[in-house]
């Protein structure tokens, strides 16, 4: 249960962070000094009332967000520019390691295919190709999400895209 605690905090903390330098440290008088004085002296002073009701009763519930739910470009955008640029990043370093599993999958399958078509034995080739097939339609869907990510992360001044000409990606420096 405390595990559960520790992570809901760091979760809200992550959420609400702006990135921002903290402030300064406020400075205020110390009216405790203040009042026992005042009880000595005979003299009354008028110490600020604070509303504690508007407080602890906030119109605004914190809510954790939902690790399932894929943040969208759209919910990046009311971020502060230093965390969108960090979760930018991260979005753009989770699809880099599935494009890379992707690809890795990609050549498995192809050497699989090359050598059941050696040894026809061992399976029939024509039997992968569906799978071929999903391989490059989720390697070329990670692409566009990937290059769509570094756009918006190179709005964000995060970086610079290069494009290589010898391929179609683009890489962020």
């Amino acid at each position: 249960m405390r595990c559960l605690c520790v992570q809901e905090t760091l979760a809200l903390i992550e959420q609400y962070r702006s990135g921002a330098a903290p402030p300064a440290d406020v400075e205020f008088e110390d009216y405790s000094q203040g009042v026992k004085a005042a009880a000595s002296d005979n003299t009354t002073t008028h110490l600020p009332k604070v509303r504690i009701k508007q407080l602890f009763h906030k119109k605004n519930k914190v809510t954790f967000p939902d690790k399932n739910t894929p943040s969208s470009l759209e919910d990046l955008s009311r971020l502060p520019p230093d965390q969108r640029r960090r979760r930018l990043q991260e979005k753009i370093d989770d699809i880099q390691k599935e494009l890379q599993r992707e690809m890795e999958q990609s050549e498995a399958l192809m050497k699989m295919k090359g050598v059941y078509e050696q040894n026809s034995q061992l399976g029939d080739p024509s039997s992968l190709q569906p799978q071929i097939t999903q391989t490059a339609h989720d390697i070329a869907r990670l692409r566009g999400e990937l290059n769509k990510y570094q756009v918006q992360l190179a709005e964000a001044g995060g970086g610079t895209l290069q494009h290589y000409p010898a391929s179609s990606e683009y890489i962020t420096v």
